[in-house]
């Protein structure tokens, strides 16, 4: 496997992971809402006030529409790019420093480049990512939700 591949492989190893923890944050994040919806719908039946009680409902069925859509374009829409998951692993892994962001940019960049040169940083990123398991620090550390 030529050394970019291994680097796109390993990227999108932590892709994977990332997006399950984002999941993972998700559901808290609905499973939280729903309670609270469903409490604060008790309270009303406890008043015994149907209208409050539609109200309160469609209003929190608006609500999670919009919140589904807004964490889809904030969260789930740019971590699809692997320049996105490279600036996640810098954080991670701050020793990397920004070989992985530029290994992405050599492989998509249309300019012309000394391919001994990009094949060194190719090769030298590999061996520092060896040194690192980016997908358990993806799960220990705080990420950028």
């Amino acid at each position: 496997m030529s050394a970019w591949g291994e680097i796109a492989r390993r990227l999108n190893g932590l892709q994977r992971k990332y997006r399950q923890v984002q999941m993972e944050v998700f559901i808290y994040v609905l499973v939280g809402s729903a309670a609270l919806v469903l409490a604060v719908a008790f309270l009303g039946a406890h008043w015994q006030s149907a209208l409050f009680v539609w109200l309160w409902l469609l209003l929190a069925l608006v609500g999670v529409g919009v919140f589904m859509f807004w964490f889809w374009w904030r969260f789930w829409r740019p971590s699809g790019s692997l320049l996105h998951i490279a600036q996640t692993a810098e954080l991670l892994a701050p020793e990397l420093g920004t070989a992985l962001r530029s290994a992405v940019d050599f492989s998509t960049s249309q300019r012309e480049r000394e391919t001994n040169l990009v094949e060194h940083h190719f090769r030298r990123t590999v061996q520092e990512l060896e040194q690192t398991d980016l997908e358990s620090r993806c799960r220990q550390n705080n990420l950028p939700y």
